[in-house]
């Protein structure tokens, strides 16, 4: 049965913490969440979700029964050193809800994060890391001392990169260059949100 009116979205949170094995890799994806992972000096990955439910007049009406659901058995789990945080597998659950992700990692972490119109932001990473977005916003802060080599790339969004980080290869739509001589490999791909590249403080 369908809502006939917009009640007022609903929210549900989960928390879990999974070991951080050597050669640790966090690989999140969202539809609509935003993502948002943070170094920290620990050597566990914590995981909180915020799951939403959608409002809207297409929107089920128990779509709050339904997050709280997803937040009881929430898409998360760990296979080796990977750490897999998803949206719902199930079509409807994922039709009426929203996860928000909030992580923190050791600072070495391979990190994978695709969004479709979620914004994903990583500080503090000193790993290879990878960002996708079709229309997300990508904010990565890189940490004082790490060396990366940036490889960004945008189709109709902006590229800002902060001059402090050093001279970057910029063409349409493209800016490449390292940091602090280079090092892993951060690629961000958005096919038209912006991407800005600071210096985390």
């Amino acid at each position: 049965m369908l809502a006939l009116g917009a009640p007022r979205a609903q929210t549900s949170t989960f928390e879990r913490t999974f070991p951080a094995a050597a050669g640790a890799r966090l690989d999140v994806s969202t539809h609509r969440g935003k993502i948002t992972i943070t170094a920290g000096d620990t050597d566990e990955v914590a995981v909180s979700g915020t799951v939403t439910a959608r409002s809207g007049l297409n929107m089920p009406m128990n779509r709050g029964e339904l997050a709280a659901n997803a937040a009881d058995h929430p898409p998360v789990r760990q296979q080796g050193a990977t750490i897999e945080l998803r949206p719902p597998a199930d079509p409807l659950v994922d039709r009426a809800t929203t996860i928000d992700y909030v992580v923190r990692v050791p600072p070495n972490t391979i990190i994978v994060a695709v969004s479709d119109s979620g914004d994903v932001s990583v500080t503090g990473v000193t790993g290879a890391v990878s960002v996708r977005t079709q229309s997300g916003a990508i904010a990565v802060a890189i940490g004082p001392t790490a060396a990366v080599t940036i490889d960004a790339t945008t189709g109709s969004g902006s590229i800002d990169i902060d001059r402090s980080l050093g001279d970057f290869e910029t063409s349409k739509g493209r800016a490449h260059g390292d940091i602090r001589g280079g090092g892993p490999l951060c690629q961000l791909t958005s096919k038209s949100g912006s991407i800005h590249v600071s210096s985390a403080r």
